[in-house]
């Protein structure tokens, strides 16, 4: 097939897709929690011990990123299954490991500085996010979790929300008590942290252009990209934040950005949006619409991960106690759960739709982020009290040591995220430029949609193998590429 026919193919191929549903689009996602504690706990318990960098390296990527691989190819269909075994296994684990040691629950300090949880959950958004932008180039890829054309639920749209949440919050804005008074000064700093996406914006288009790139127009538009996005929803979000007293009132600002953009949408920009029969020719809106109306969903997430990112910051305090962080958990959840139901309300009143990002698709995306996140706080809690040094502890408080004294010297052995899960947050926004270059590369050398599975399987997996090896080549020399 030459280039031209394959091109048409291609894009014909990832057309009309109606996706999945929300739960389907969460079985995906969650095995990575499940491998996540079974490593980390592997670690903690000492099943595991790595001599050297490139074994443990190896261990991470067969435990860690080889049942993502799988997760989002061949083993789709029996994601429920899959999922009720690694609950039952992983379920035991976790009583037989805390049975003994609730009691210890005063004793524990959970360091505030890094959240190692926000560590692993941006981590394995990432991580799935970059497995998925080549995966889905293959047939072996589900076509129900590609981007949905109009409404609907698939993993692919989960990308560019997750994104923006997960960098949300863990942005400086979450961190903050309160935020600095908006003047010209602060508005020019704004836009020179944004000047670089917009930078990548533009670099990604022309070079789209320059070498005829296979591309989904119903994504974003004909200019617009991802990085176009991620640059919008910087530069609003936070001049809509500087009007606040603190990022603990974001919530209102998201609730009502999000009303105003779902009004919009059924006075008549949804159905300008979504009909074929306007010009992309006539102007640039129009032929980016999909990128412009979007805006002020994806603000309204990043505002909502801002609050629920303001929510875990304890302000002066180095280390804090398990209760505390359950209190938080508690209120995350039932968040969660609150937005989990409200995805099915507006699917019967307005639909879901990624190309809007209307409000069922921010609520989709809010739920999901808080899910995952609530999740990995559970994992913290519960690799801290599993590598609790209670000897050490003994020790101390005989020496007539005070306690705080006796676990501070524990904060150092404490941490527990994946070697691979620390160099891609370590340069997270590197992984993800070299993650598309190498999507581009696999594109222009192979057909990828003609291959047979085995290929598929082999290019997806020799993909993921060198780009995390370039990552963790990186962290391990400290090296961190920022352009800005």
């Amino acid at each position: 097939m030459d280039f031209k026919e394959y091109k048409e193919y291609h894009e014909s191929f990832m057309q009309n897709n109606n996706g999945t549903t929300a739960f389907h689009t969460f079985l995906t996602i969650v095995p990575s929690f499940f491998t996540t504690f079974l490593y980390t706990l592997a670690v903690a318990t000492n099943t595991f011990t790595c001599i050297s960098i490139p074994m443990q390296f190896l261990q991470e990527f067969v435990i860690l990123v080889v049942p993502v691989i799988a997760s989002v190819t061949i083993l789709n269909d029996f994601m429920l299954q899959i999922n009720i075994a690694l609950l039952v296994v992983c379920l035991p684990l976790f009583i037989f490991h805390m049975k003994d040691r609730v009691h210890i629950e005063p004793f524990i300090q959970i360091p505030t500085r890094p959240m190692q949880y926000l560590t692993v959950g941006r981590s394995v958004v990432n991580l799935l996010t970059c497995l998925c932008i080549l995966a889905v180039d293959f047939q072996i890829f589900p076509r129900n979790l590609a981007k949905t054309e109009t409404f609907g639920y698939g993993l692919m749209d989960t990308g560019v929300g997750l994104y923006v949440m997960i960098n949300g919050g863990v942005s400086a804005e979450a961190r903050k008590q309160k935020h600095e008074k908006l003047t010209l000064m602060r508005v020019k700093k704004i836009l020179i942290g944004t000047s670089p996406l917009i930078f990548l914006g533009l670099i990604r288009f022309f070079l789209v252009k320059e070498i005829d790139y296979q591309t989904h127009i119903s994504e974003y538009g004909v200019h617009w990209n991802f990085f176009m996005t991620l640059a919008s929803v910087k530069l609003f979000g936070s001049l809509l934040l500087e009007m606040l007293p603190s990022p603990k009132y974001a919530h209102y600002m998201a609730i009502t950005c999000l009303c105003l953009h779902e009004m919009s949408l059924q006075l008549g920009l949804s159905q300008y949006v979504m009909n074929a029969d306007v010009s992309r020719e006539t102007s640039f809106i129009n032929a980016n619409r999909e990128g412009i109306v979007s805006i002020p969903g994806y603000v309204s997430i990043y505002l909502l991960s801002i609050w629920l990112g303001s929510q875990i910051q304890f302000h002066g305090k180095d280390t804090i106690r398990p209760k505390e962080l359950l209190n938080v958990v508690g209120k995350i959840t039932f968040i969660s759960f609150f937005l989990w139901k409200m995805i099915y309300v507006c699917d019967k009143m307005f639909g879901t739709s990624r190309r809007l990002a209307n409000m069922g698709y921010c609520f989709w995306i809010t739920s999901l982020g808080a899910t995952m996140i609530v999740l990995f706080m559970l994992l913290e809690i519960f690799i801290l009290f599993v590598k609790f040094d209670q000897k050490e502890l003994n020790q101390g408080q005989n020496e007539r040591k005070s306690e705080s004294n006796a676990n501070i010297k524990q904060l150092d052995r404490l941490k527990y995220v994946p070697l691979i899960f620390e160099a891609i947050n370590y340069n997270a926004l590197l992984f993800f430029l070299v993650a598309n270059l190498m999507t581009g590369a696999v594109n222009l050398l192979f057909q990828t949609m003609l291959l047979s599975d085995v290929a598929s399987l082999s290019i997806i997996g020799y993909y993921a193998f060198t780009l995390l090896m370039i990552m963790v080549f990186l962290y391990e020399n400290n090296i961190k590429l920022k352009f800005w």
